[in-house]
């Protein structure tokens, strides 16, 4: 698979992606990675910022999920700020809803939750800008996404249907098919759209696990974001 390397051609992929799905390498550095493996989950937590949150916030909420050392969280605070700004330059819409969320070890998702996001804020009629959001992983497992091909509309419409029900999702879609990014991986997803969406499910949390979501919009859907919840 073509992994782009920056986020502008990440998103100008994802738009031709057969999946609803595009990866890109965030090219972490030697530093980066060795604070993203200090980072310890002994709490589930989550951050929510409209815009960009200041670093301060950031690393308030990194000291609060476990014993981290300041000086790691606040380099990895600067550096989530960074990943902001170049999904939002490539998006070119005017600002995001940025989201952290920490996970301690847990069974819930052994069984896939395979799902395609609903809207992630309520467009204006007729608009039709694709929804989209980045999702990366900073410690544990990436996101599940299984390759379900934009062109199979009948089971898209079975899958909408049916997608309470894990029990038959796992049947329909199993986990030893689906693809998960590797490390310093991010992944675009279209989210809103039955026909568009990426199929996908948190992965199995038998570790701490905090994970990023980016999505980017104009200021006018601040007022009308969907209660979304991150995976």
């Amino acid at each position: 698979m073509f992994i782009p390397e920056t986020p502008d051609q990440a998103i100008v992929s994802l738009q031709a992606s057969r999946y609803g799905y595009s990866l890109v390498d965030l090219t972490l550095s030697a530093e980066d990675v060795a604070d993203f493996n200090q980072i310890a989950v002994e709490k589930d937590l989550f951050y929510s910022s409209f815009g960009f949150p200041s670093p301060e916030n950031l690393s308030h909420f990194l000291l609060e999920i476990g014993p981290n050392e300041p000086q790691s969280a606040q380099r990895i605070a600067e550096r989530i700020i960074q990943i902001a700004a170049d999904v939002l330059h490539a998006s070119q819409r005017e600002t995001f809803w940025l989201t952290l969320r920490s996970f301690t070890p847990t069974s819930r998702y052994d069984m896939p939750r395979w799902h395609i996001d609903g809207q992630y804020y309520f467009p204006d009629k007729g608009e039709k800008d694709a929804q989209y959001r980045l999702s990366f992983a900073l410690v544990g497992p990436s996101t599940l996404f299984y390759p379900l091909p934009r062109a199979s509309e009948e089971l898209r419409k079975i899958v909408w249907v049916q997608m309470a029900d894990r029990k038959r999702m796992a049947e329909m879609f199993p986990k030893e098919e689906a693809f998960s990014p590797n490390r310093g991986q991010a992944a675009f997803m279209i989210g809103g759209s039955s026909q568009n969406g990426a199929l996908h499910s948190e992965p199995p949390i038998h570790e701490g696990r905090l994970f990023l979501s980016i999505i980017p919009c104009n200021k006018k859907d601040l007022t009308r974001l969907n209660g979304f919840a991150t995976n």
